[in-house]
């Protein structure tokens, strides 16, 4: 599955396994497995992903790539040790970045070490689910299209957006979702925001298996791998409603928004080049985003129960942060870039749900 026949697998693993250990260190992967942090499946889904990801069309890459993936690598196995430090059941864990400029995928991760999870191989998105919502809003209604009906939250959808993706509102990401499955089938359901979605998803090159349950990310079904998020932060640079959805997202450290408390110990000006989605639920912890207008990354946290460290959170914050370093310092060992300012915006408290909402999920969600 990770290569292709096993003929070929086990020569590839082989290789991949000695670019490991010069990656990530022979002593510290001695030392991951002695402590039972690794097992064979974890190395071969985790590291021979990501290094297969960072090994494809080696020649054309630049070292700043294969520090990235080097790195990613390095904060994984620095996660697991302090996860089981805290005696809690090893991660499945995901991240993709994919370079906007070179137009290819730099990591393309999946460890996963829970059975259940093995059979499609997808994990879930949590509030980072809010970004396809979004997305598909913003370009099959459009930024100005404004929602009128009393059943559903009402206003311009460039606003409602804004609103959603700063605070992670659950009540309004749901409305949007029903209303935009009204507006392609007539009936308010569940079903039919479900359909609408993966419709949209399919059109935009979005393939393989994923699993919808609904447009806010509280439903335990919605279920993507990490270079799916990437595909659609990717996919949206080049729309017309691109400034609107990049503005919507939180900005790290940004007062109001769900990222204020998040990367503070990166400079102001490494801030403000950050804006990501944030995700957080019972048995997963999410991140998906943009770093400058160089990367878009996606990083998926699973199987965890949300309630049962909070060191466990915020070894997990550390992980996420390790990555977007990696990323930053990567930016800058690379030629420099046309850039464009990224606004902050005003971010905001907590949201009532508006009159006639059509259901309420708890309104905010990180």
């Amino acid at each position: 599955m990770l290569v292709g026949e096993s003929a070929r697998f086990t020569a590839r693993y082989e290789e991949l396994t000695m670019a490991t250990q010069n990656a990530i260190g022979k002593a510290s992967t001695r030392a991951a497995i002695s402590h039972g942090l690794f097992s064979l499946a974890s190395i071969v889904v985790g590291f021979a992903l990501t290094l297969a990801a960072a090994s494809a069309g080696a020649q054309d890459r630049s070292p700043a790539a294969d520090a990235v993936a080097a790195e990613v690598s390095l904060a994984q196995a620095k996660l697991d040790r302090e996860i089981a430090a805290l005696g809690i059941a090893k991660l499945d864990v995901g991240v993709s970045v994919r370079d906007l400029e070179a137009g290819e995928s730099v990591v393309d991760s999946v460890r996963i070490v829970t059975p259940e999870n093995q059979g499609d191989w997808l994990l879930r998105a949590a509030s980072t689910m809010k970004l396809f919502t979004t997305a598909a809003a913003l370009e099959t209604l459009g930024s100005d299209h404004q929602i009128v009906n009393a059943r559903f939250v009402r206003g311009r959808v460039g606003d409602l957006v804004h609103k959603i993706n700063k605070v992670s509102d659950n009540t309004r990401a749901q409305s949007l979702f029903l209303y935009m499955g009204r507006r392609k089938s007539g009936r308010v359901a569940g079903t039919a925001g479900v359909a609408a979605l993966r419709g949209y998803l399919e059109s935009i090159g979005i393939s393989g298996t994923f699993h919808l349950g609904d447009g806010s990310g509280q439903s335990s079904s919605d279920k993507f791998s990490p270079s799916q998020l990437t595909h659609l932060l990717a996919h949206m640079t080049a729309s017309d409603e691109y400034r609107t959805f990049r503005d919507s997202l939180p900005v790290a450290g940004e007062a109001g928004a769900t990222l204020s408390d998040r990367f503070l110990g990166l400079p102001r000006a490494d801030r403000a080049l950050l804006s990501a989605k944030t995700g957080h639920t019972s048995g997963a912890n999410t991140l998906a985003g943009y770093v400058g207008e160089r990367y878009a990354f996606a990083i998926l946290v699973n199987r965890y129960g949300i309630d049962a460290s909070a060191k466990a959170t915020a070894a997990i914050h550390r992980f996420m942060e390790e990555v977007v370093r990696a990323l930053l310092k990567a930016r800058l060992a690379e030629p420099p870039v046309p850039t464009r300012d990224i606004a902050a915006g005003n971010g905001e408290d907590g949201h009532a749900a508006a009159p006639g909402a059509v259901t309420n999920l708890g309104g905010i969600g990180r």
